[in-house]
């Protein structure tokens, strides 16, 4: 739902959820990232790598905290279905070329001005949520899990909202539930919503730019492999059908038309030194980052999805009378233990593969000297190096098989019997049941 982008994500749903600060950390390292070449040359093919690989790397890590929280406020998740990724590139044509129509024959400034507002107003929210996000954490890290409770900070209130309101951004029974956190995301977000559009500075656009990306991939899911490849797929048509060859049928580029007149944090804008003006800067879509990004983070909740099977296999051999004991992971993990590669092969397989792209698609831009769709480069380096590991390691099937609908089902089945299970042994303590047989 549009709400989704101005949620900060606080509250009751997420006071069982152990503060790991990666809010904190993506906030200072992106931070960082986005301001250091205003102040100091940094080339284009390292300002375009490092921004984007870090969107994807906290976007996705975030990915599954959010879904947890989600869980357990009981909200319906966003989500991108088998039969809308399988029409999306063809949505994606229609709207691309709505745009690029409504450029050539509709007053410009009207259309920009539009344009403009609608995407400075979901950046803002975004931008508002995470820093949210990232106060939150701070409040508990200074104060502990108590605070998630006693702090007014992370008290919630609930504002009504119009009914008109809250059926178009898909806000719960009309009411806004937010934070004093969430209050101070707001007044931090709104100097550099306005910064952006007063000034169209670039600064602000890639800040802007950033946290819509970063909240794409943290909220919109494909919850099946073979889904996402197969949206993959058709987009890596789309891409190189609008760079390469809209040109010979409508007489001009239409992905680079569009994209340097749509006035609006949709691209990440890289100068190539300080002070440098827009003709001075290379710049990437934040298609080229959210969508593969979701793909990430589908590599990074399987691969938990992965730890939790092996998890049960072990429990379950070492419940076996006379079995050898399986190791499983007993104790708790820091957080550099839990984003281990070892732990997280597709995840990381996935990320590496798109750094990789990146890299192609820079080496194909500065060669050819012209606009390279880059997820001509990206959709291959993911799929095949992910669909290879798996091949690898044995375990294709799991990955094509995998459906996080069918999970989370499951999930609450064994929930459901396990409540029935504890209820039984409570209510007879003594009684001593034979196995069941194996159907």
């Amino acid at each position: 739902s549009f709400e989704s982008f101005f949620e900060p994500c606080s509250g009751a749903g997420s006071q069982d959820i152990p503060v790991d600060m990666l809010d904190i950390a993506s906030s200072f390292v992106l931070a960082s990232i986005l301001v250091a070449p205003a102040l100091v040359p940094v080339p284009v093919g390292v300002q375009m790598v490092v921004a984007a690989s870090s969107i994807l790397y906290f976007g996705s890590v975030n990915s599954l905290t959010r879904e947890t929280e989600r869980k357990s406020r009981g909200e319906i998740r966003d989500v991108i279905a088998s039969d809308q990724a399988y029409r999306f590139p063809l949505t994606a044509s229609v709207m691309l070329l709505s745009l690029f129509l409504a450029f050539k024959y509709l007053p410009e400034f009207y259309v920009s001005l539009l344009l403009t507002l609608g995407s400075v107003f979901l950046g803002t929210g975004a931008l508002a949520g995470h820093l949210a996000r990232t106060v939150e954490e701070l409040v508990v890290v200074a104060s502990g899990e108590a605070a998630r409770k006693e702090s007014k900070l992370l008290r919630e209130v609930r504002v009504p909202v119009p009914a008109a309101v809250g059926k178009v951004m898909g806000i719960p029974d009309n009411a806004l539930v937010v934070t004093g956190a969430w209050g101070v995301g707001v007044l931090l977000a709104l100097p550099v919503g306005a910064v952006y559009f007063f000034k169209k500075h670039w600064l602000a656009n890639n800040v802007l730019a950033a946290a819509i990306g970063l909240t794409t991939v943290e909220l919109l899911a494909v919850e099946e492999f073979k889904t996402a490849a197969i949206m993959l797929s058709g987009l890596f048509f789309y891409d190189v059908f609008w760079v390469f060859g809209s040109k010979k049928v409508f007489g001009a580029n239409v992905m680079v038309t569009v994209a340097k007149k749509f006035d609006g944090p949709i691209k990440l804008w890289l100068p190539k030194f300080p002070g440098a003006t827009r003709d001075q800067m290379s710049l990437l879509g934040l298609g080229d980052i959210a969508l593969p990004g979701i793909f990430v983070a589908l590599m990074y909740r399987f691969d938990n999805f992965m730890l939790k099977e092996a998890e049960k296999e072990a429990a379950a051999e070492n419940a076996k009378p006379g079995a050898a004991p399986k190791i499983g992971e007993s104790k708790a993990l820091s957080v550099v233990e839990k984003l281990s590669p070892r732990r997280l092969p597709y995840f990381y397989a996935a990320w590496i593969a798109y750094i990789g792209g990146l890299v192609a698609t820079y080496v194909a831009l500065r060669v050819f000297n012209a606009a390279q769709p880059a997820l001509l480069y990206l959709v291959p380096f993911c799929l095949l190096t992910v669909i290879g590991l798996a091949m690898f390691r044995g375990e294709l099937a799991e990955l094509l098989e995998y459906n996080e609908a069918e999970v989370e089902a499951d999930e609450k089945v064994e929930g459901g019997e396990e409540s029935k299970d504890d209820s039984a042994t409570e209510k007879e303590p003594l009684v001593s049941k034979e196995p069941k047989k194996d159907k």
